[in-house]
């Protein structure tokens, strides 16, 4: 549901998949939004409609958004919140990306990348996002043999490639 909702968000205030609309919000902030408004039973409505979700598609679920057990876990430093944060960072890199490539002029992109350090790190990403695809894949095939350790394996491996990003991210915003 957030997908969609952002997406339309985006398009709607004059996002045109190379410069983002006036109104950016994140999938994450959709689903937190619809919380807010409709209580514990819209939360928890979510979270069955994203764990049906994700037993259609095989996807991992966190275990904070599964259906009543998603109540005992609090907001830290968790994989959820390294996996949100990577996200959120994906859209800048990806928006920087495409505002770079829009540049016809070597003068101008490198006066871009100056302005916008987070354009840098497109590579970076890119690289993350293939492996974690790989991870995933690998760890689907783990988790259909029932073999736990190395599903546990390849999680830290995403998570070391998005904190990877976060940093190298970081990094170049500090270089600003």
């Amino acid at each position: 549901m957030g997908k969609v909702v952002s997406k339309a968000i985006d398009r709607t205030t004059g996002g045109d998949g190379v410069d983002p609309g006036l109104a950016q919000v994140t999938p994450d902030q959709v689903d937190f939004a619809f919380g807010q408004v409709t209580g514990g039973t819209g939360r928890e409505s979510l979270k069955l409609f994203q764990y049906l979700e994700s037993k259609v598609t095989g996807d991992k679920l966190p275990e904070n958004r599964v259906p009543i057990k998603g109540m005992f876990y609090g907001e830290t430093k968790s994989e959820q919140s390294v996996t949100g944060k990577y996200y959120t960072l994906e859209r800048e890199i990806n928006i920087a990306e495409n505002q770079l490539k829009a540049r016809n002029s070597a003068e101008a992109k490198t006066a871009f990348l100056k302005e916008n350090p987070e354009a840098q790190v497109v590579s970076q990403m890119k690289s993350a996002n293939s492996a974690i695809t790989r991870f995933n894949k690998q760890r689907k095939a783990a988790d259909a043999r029932g073999d736990k350790e190395e599903a546990k394996r390849l999680d830290g491996l995403i998570l070391d490639r998005r904190i990877g990003v976060i940093e190298a991210f970081e990094a170049a915003k500090r270089k600003e």
